[in-house]
């Protein structure tokens, strides 16, 4: 059936005519205005008409159902809140028109995302996502982004300042995740994974940066345990750090037969990527990055260059 460009919400769906307190994050403009509730089963579209929304309780897309989320949309959580994928979600911003997630509240967090044998793989694109703090699960993954048997794209998004308990920003077990060109920033681990945690899964990391994540124990980056398959090349690794002193990467496998490790930048010591600005973390001319990932013509960077290292290197990498 054709998606219309409607919401159905099976449990709830309301409308506001209240303003919204303004959110004064010095990287975001202000926002403020009307608000669209939502909470319950949705699929179909959220569209920028209606946009933003005040998500009052969680949000679940069942099975055989797919909840898209056009450019341009806004959506503010309450206070442990969450999104429930078992369908499919399509978060599909765009170069002119980003989507942001964050709180309602800004002194307080909501619960992220639960991707859980999800129908078809989900897609999030051109999002800010931020304010995720997901406690101890001991059924799914205790992370942000939780992505349990089900298959999971990311590209060109900011994900920042989310805590959980393993795999600060993203974690996976027996799932599939491809991630390029984005910046995963400023997320932090109770235990292990400032930035993903991975196990028992396929991952694809290709331009990305991971930058300032923490983790109370083991990997302030990136921790990838019982692999699957297993694809890293042309990040930036820089600033990330763990109390065990394995500050970015780690690859816990004696199988190296579906593993491709290469032209990553991994910022030890004194060495400095160079970044021209402090939050979306692009490349001045001088640094050290540029030109410097995967000589392959394959990763080539929208100009015909060779492969900048980072979010905004390769075909796909002129997204800021």
């Amino acid at each position: 059936m054709k998606l219309l460009n409607i919401l159905y919400a099976a449990l709830f769906f309301f409308t506001a005519c209240s303003d919204r307190e303004n959110f004064n994050n010095p990287n975001e403009p202000g926002i403020s205005g009307v608000y669209t509730e939502i909470s319950g089963s949705v699929f179909g579209e959220l569209n920028k008409a209606s946009s933003p929304y005040n998500v009052i309780g969680d949000l679940v897309i069942d099975s055989g159902k797919t909840l898209k989320i056009n450019g341009g949309v806004e959506l503010f959580f309450n206070e442990n809140t969450r999104i429930k994928v078992f369908g499919e979600l399509i978060i599909d911003g765009n170069y002119f028109e980003t989507i942001k997630l964050e709180s309602y509240d800004s002194t307080k967090t909501w619960q992220g995302f639960q991707f859980i044998n999800s129908d078809k793989p989900s897609i999030i694109d051109y999002t800010y996502i931020k304010d995720i703090k997901k406690d101890y699960d001991s059924v799914y993954v205790p992370s942000s982004i939780s992505v349990t048997n089900s298959e999971l794209s990311i590209t060109h998004s900011v994900i920042y300042n989310n805590s959980a308990a393993h795999g600060g920003a993203i974690g996976l077990y027996n799932s599939k995740l491809t991630m390029s060109n984005n910046v995963v920033r400023d997320n932090k681990a109770d235990f292990f994974g400032g930035a993903i945690v991975s196990e028992s899964s396929e991952i694809k990391l290709i331009n990305n940066t991971f930058y300032n994540n923490y983790s109370y124990n083991s990997v302030g980056g990136v921790l990838i345990y019982f692999p699957l398959i297993t694809e890293v090349q042309n990040n930036i690794f820089y600033k990330n750090s763990s109390r065990s002193g394995q500050p970015h990467y780690f690859y816990q496998s004696q199988d190296s037969t579906n593993y491709v490790e290469q032209f990553n930048y991994f910022a030890l010591g004194q060495m400095d990527p160079i970044f021209f600005d402090d939050f979306y973390l692009t490349l001045y001319y001088t640094s050290p990055c540029k030109d410097a990932g995967n000589p392959d013509p394959v990763f080539y960077d929208y100009n015909g260059s060779r492969n900048d290292q980072g979010a905004y290197g390769g075909p796909e990498g002129n997204w800021y």
